[in-house]
């Protein structure tokens, strides 16, 4: 018996140092702040208004799958839209006595929370095509942005190289400026971009009856440097210029020959009007150059077109495929849904046989 004394009282004694221990390995500094958060909790009355209480009761809620609340008005569910319902069941039914209302109010309860479920399931299904569609609206940018400022900074290289004396190496920046050209041209963006500056260049063509040295590369650079048509536009943008700068030095003989003319050369009125038959031959020349420039920008111009028009309607099949296949929502999601359903419908079709159970034993009486 001493010895089961002495033992106990050692026991006791552990027990004690223990408890004294675990106290003082509590920060005291922690050991006060819980003791204030818990009395200023106790300090807060919550919401005390009725408008406060009902946002309060929504506050856990995010699509009212498994809310008590049998309208749920942050789902977008009405109240007139549930008495409306509500009266309807009751007049159909007709329930006679404490028992049939009780099951009609289940009815009604419960089909009410099974539809907000199907709502709930098709905007979650709205919502994740949406999603969908600007997900891939911007990863299809994000991946043309780099390769639009590789083109453009390898087309400046190339115009710089170009237009030095000598020269310089063209071989790597042809190879990177067709490789970006390349899969520009694999996207309707990228073909997009690509369309754009080869109508910058038809409005100068259009405006100037010629293009520049650096709108000649740019067109070669967005049609292909083996594009054929690229190089017979600056075939014909090269006979232009030949032929404006002919022009103009016609012009310049042509005033300088008017100079210091005495009247016994005017006689000779029959030399100006047929230079001046030659000079409207010349224009009309100038003007059938121009319209031939035009339309070879134009035909580089329809090839993007054509190849965009393609590449869209791949896309949109592919789009197609994508959507169909976000329509089947994920395991968990589905199940969420239909667990949710499923709890409705047993809950809907039991309170449904008890009431026709009821209702066909009191006739049958």
């Amino acid at each position: 018996m001493k010895d089961k004394k002495k033992a106990n009282q050692a026991v006791g004694g552990a027990n004690k140092a223990n408890s004294q221990y675990s106290k003082s390995a509590v920060p005291e500094e922690r050991t006060t702040k819980s003791e204030a958060n818990r009395k200023n909790a106790l300090k807060s009355p919550g919401p005390t208004t009725p408008r406060g209480k009902s946002y309060s009761r929504n506050n856990a809620l995010k699509d009212g799958l498994f809310s008590k609340e049998v309208v749920v008005t942050a789902a977008g569910e009405r109240v007139e839209n549930f008495k409306r319902f509500e009266a309807w069941v009751w007049d159909s039914v007709q329930p006679d006595g404490a028992i049939e209302e009780i099951l009609t109010n289940d009815v009604v309860v419960n089909w009410w929370g099974r539809q907000r479920v199907r709502r709930c399931q098709s905007a979650e299904l709205q919502n994740r095509l949406q999603n969908l569609k600007a997900h891939d609206l911007y990863l299809r940018s994000d991946e043309i942005e780099p390769l639009k400022l590789r083109f453009q900074v390898c087309l400046e290289r190339y115009q710089s190289t170009t237009a030095s004396t000598p020269p310089g190496d063209l071989e790597q920046i042809v190879t990177g400026l067709e490789n970006a050209r390349r899969q520009l041209a694999a996207t309707s963006l990228g073909l997009e971009f690509l369309i754009n500056k080869v109508s910058a260049v038809k409005e100068e063509a259009e405006s100037n009856g010629q293009i520049s040295a650096a709108s000649e590369v740019t067109l070669l650079a967005c049609a292909g440097l083996t594009n054929d048509l690229a190089p017979y536009c600056r075939w014909m943008n090269w006979i232009n210029v030949i032929e404006s700068a002919q022009a103009v030095e016609r012009g310049h003989a042509r005033r300088r020959g008017g100079i210091g003319q005495t009247k016994e050369v005017e006689p000779e009125k029959a030399k100006r009007v047929q230079s001046g038959g030659q000079r409207e031959a010349g224009e009309s020349s100038k003007a059938e150059l121009k319209f031939v420039l035009v339309s070879t920008i134009e035909n580089v111009e329809r090839e993007l077109e054509l190849r965009k028009q393609v590449l869209e309607a791949i896309e949109k099949s592919y789009d197609k495929t994508r959507v169909a296949a976000a329509v089947l929502p994920a395991d968990s999601t589905c199940d969420r849904f239909a667990r949710a359903e499923t709890a409705y419908d047993r809950r809907l079709y039991r309170a449904l046989a008890l009431l026709t159970m009821k209702q066909a034993r009191e006739t049958s009486f």
